[in-house]
């Protein structure tokens, strides 16, 4: 239960009082469970998450750190709840520029992705999309371009043309056809995610006007 409002907090921006119901919940498991236990590992990813989230960047990764090692431990290396962790992990290492790292973190969740789920699911399609940006990032742009692509092609079969989602691979399609120096194709991407998220949001929201 504290867990569940922690997230409801989170969603709702309102960081304090979900840290609050987190660490609520990393309590009450360490009094019930041993300190390796499923609840203290999701307790510890959800405290690393909001810290990332509000850029404390050293602390998301101590706690974010505790969760891979337990999910380790408790589920194993070819589990979702290992992959999940790694996701969060290798995203944190995205946002801070360690992106060798980050690359590490998302293929070890992708092998798991694709092991459980195979191509057609929207959590092989977000690996695929943030793991091709991390290499777009590390300069990696021909390695990066075919996976992001990849994503891209899932989201419209899975998820329709009018998607964040959609928009958010053709952005990052569009972003490495100019890190390439391909121009009109970048321009091509770029315009078709702006136009998704005008429908979507319109013309005043942050990730359209700014």
């Amino acid at each position: 239960i504290s867990n569940n409002l922690g997230n409801a907090y989170m969603l709702n921006g309102k960081m304090d009082l979900a840290l609050k119901f987190y660490t609520l919940s990393l309590e009450q498991d360490k009094k019930t469970n041993s300190d390796i236990s499923s609840g203290i590992a999701t307790s510890y990813n959800n405290i690393g998450n909001l810290y990332r989230v509000c850029g404390e960047y050293d602390q998301a990764i101590h706690y974010l750190t505790q969760s891979l090692e337990i999910s380790r431990i408790v589920f194993g290396k070819d589990s979702l709840e290992y992959a999940s962790s790694c996701n969060s992990l290798a995203t944190t290492f995205l946002e801070i520029g360690e992106y060798a790292k980050a690359i590490d973190y998302f293929e070890s969740a992708k092998d798991v992705y694709y092991r459980f789920y195979g191509e057609d699911h929207t959590d092989t399609a977000l690996i695929l999309n943030n793991l091709g940006y991390a290499m777009s990032e590390n300069g990696e742009n021909e390695k990066g371009l075919p996976l992001v692509e990849k994503s891209l092609e899932i989201r419209l079969r899975l998820l329709g043309n009018i998607h964040p989602d959609v928009a958010a691979s053709m952005h990052n399609i569009g972003i490495i056809y100019r890190r390439l120096g391909y121009f009109d194709k970048a321009i091509l991407y770029l315009q078709e995610s702006l136009d998704i998220k005008t429908k979507l949001f319109g013309e005043n929201h942050p990730d359209v006007s700014g």
